[in-house]
């Protein structure tokens, strides 16, 4: 698992306008014409024999990066112009049916969720949200949920 540190450290990357780091998320998928062209040039008509990587914490630790970086809109809207939806999607149809990534699924629904969900207009950075405690409990209890449901 990242450190907190490892996070900042890959989050600050993603923020310097450098979507390359999201390159290790990417495989060998043939996409649209229309998509290709919505990412970043890096990311742009990857050749057949491109490999994603295959270490799940490498991978869990990038998609937390970018849910972290999902928390204020600059963020999420660097990642809408980046395309990552699009790169993350073809991680989950590679991800989901395989054995032991259930937590690389989980990580990976939740950024999905956020960039294809609304923005809450009031809020430009979910960090300085204030949760009162019991509702930061029962969120816990419905992640741990969600977890042990997917292992098993």
């Amino acid at each position: 698992m990242a450190s907190a540190l490892e996070l900042r450290e890959l989050v600050e990357l993603l923020k310097s306008d450098n979507p390359r780091i999201i390159q290790p998320a990417s495989g060998p998928e043939e996409l649209t014409e229309e998509e290709n062209d919505c990412l970043p040039i890096d990311l742009q008509y990857l050749p057949s024999e491109k490999k994603r990587e295959t270490i799940n914490d490498v991978i869990i630790t990038l998609v937390q990066a970018l849910h972290k970086l999902c928390s204020t809109q600059k963020g999420r809207d660097a990642m809408r112009k980046w395309n990552v939806y699009v790169i993350l999607r073809e991680l989950d149809k590679a991800t989901i049916e395989v054995d032991g990534n259930e937590r690389v699924t989980f990580e990976v629904h939740n950024v999905i969720q956020v960039l294809i969900g609304d923005d809450v207009e009031e809020c430009d950075d979910y960090n300085a949200l204030q949760v009162p405690p019991e509702v930061q409990q029962k969120l816990q209890q419905l992640t741990d949920a969600e977890v042990e449901v997917a292992h098993s």
